[in-house]
């Protein structure tokens, strides 16, 4: 029987880890490393990139708001569009989109035998429910070649703010 509850106190220490980790990876207002140098009145913008193969791809949190259109502004004047713009979804309730289950069982019997089962799970899935008209973070896709050498100044215009220049990345070598 001490190992039913050693298992028992373990497993929900380890489920108790789990959940503490996942709750501090969560956030309910995600803000991205680069953030514009005056925030326009009505919203909080912050934006991050990533490189993947040819394309610049630039994510914009917009505090629920969606991005309605999204540029390079060249250091000549000149104008990029971009060629894409996905959103994702809010999470509902400004909670994490993760869920965590735990569960505990055990046979024993007066005989001396038993057994005793754990588990705990983890769900990444979507969110089920509601017509909201909020969105979660935007991505927004340039063509590299034609968006030039970082850093970038990506102007984001978000539904109802005025457009923010943010400067995103780092001076460096021209891409590849």
């Amino acid at each position: 029987m001490r190992t039913t509850v050693a298992t028992r106190l373990l497993t929900g220490l380890l489920a108790g880890l789990l959940a503490g980790g996942f709750a501090a990876c969560s956030s309910t207002s995600p803000s991205l490393p680069y953030r514009p140098a005056v925030q326009p009145p009505g919203a909080t913008v912050s934006a991050a990139y990533t490189i993947v193969s040819d394309r610049l791809r630039v994510e914009i949190a917009g505090g629920g708001r969606r991005v309605e259109r999204a540029q390079i502004v060249k250091p000549d004047g000149t104008v990029l569009e971009a060629q894409t713009i996905e959103y994702t979804p809010a999470a509902g309730g400004g909670g994490s989109p993760f869920s965590i289950g735990f569960g505990l069982g055990g046979v024993s019997s007066t005989g001396g035998g038993g057994a005793v089962g754990s588990g705990v799970g983890v769900s990444t899935g979507g969110l089920v429910g509601g017509g909201s008209s909020e969105v979660g973070s935007s991505i927004v896709s340039f063509p590299l070649a034609q968006a030039g050498p970082s850093p970038w100044n990506v102007r984001v215009k978000l539904q109802g703010i005025d457009p923010a220049d943010i400067l995103v990345g780092e001076p460096g070598p021209a891409p590849r």
